[in-house]
């Protein structure tokens, strides 16, 4: 388990590293194209990615029961009828 948890704050280690330098080279080439920094598509990326990681995983509860469906379908399948006679 120390191993494992040693791994782990190296790799984020690395991680941090690597992300300084890349935030680095992209931010000198937006400042040179006059471009805005950071890139406002990233953020939303990151947002959709927090939002799937926070999804539920139960297949139950993330799909809507099949006759759930059919019974919110009824009362609207019934005024159709009704606006045909």
């Amino acid at each position: 388990m120390v191993v494992e948890y040693g791994q782990q704050t190296r790799y984020l280690q690395i991680r941090a590293k690597r992300r300084l330098l890349v935030d680095r080279i992209t931010y000198k080439a937006a400042f040179a194209k006059n471009k805005s920094w950071p890139d406002p598509r990233e953020y939303s990326d990151y947002l959709v990615n927090m939002r799937l990681q926070e999804a539920p995983r139960n297949w139950s509860i993330r799909v809507p029961k099949l006759q759930d469906r059919l019974s919110k379908r009824a009362p609207a399948a019934e005024k159709a009828k009704e606006k045909t006679e």
